[in-house]
């Protein structure tokens, strides 16, 4: 996955809406995270900040201050595939 500056992630991601998609059957689908870990969604609607056309989904991570746009794979099997993140480099104290 790409991590790219916070100012670069916010102008790939303009657009969109507030989400409005039934994200509760992706829960537990695993996804890379721009603070370097795997989470597992967990479809808290405070986490969704943003959709985006073509099943993306702009996702705040659980644990620091890192956003990720994942992209909603497959039909009876989903899966998400981040296509790109950033992580506000601030403070490097929370990605160690």
């Amino acid at each position: 996955m790409e991590v790219v500056s916070l100012q670069e992630f916010w102008r790939r991601t303009m657009g969109g809406r507030p989400n409005r998609m039934d994200v509760s059957i992706y829960m537990g689908c695993p996804y890379e995270c721009a603070c370097g870990n795997t989470h597992e969604f967990d479809g808290i609607p405070d986490r969704v900040l943003r959709e985006l056309p073509g099943m993306r989904l702009v996702v705040s991570c659980p644990e620091t201050e890192a956003v990720t746009c994942i992209k909603i794979r497959g039909f009876f099997r989903y899966r998400l595939e981040s296509l790109f993140g950033a992580r506000d480099e601030t403070n490097p104290s929370q990605f160690s």
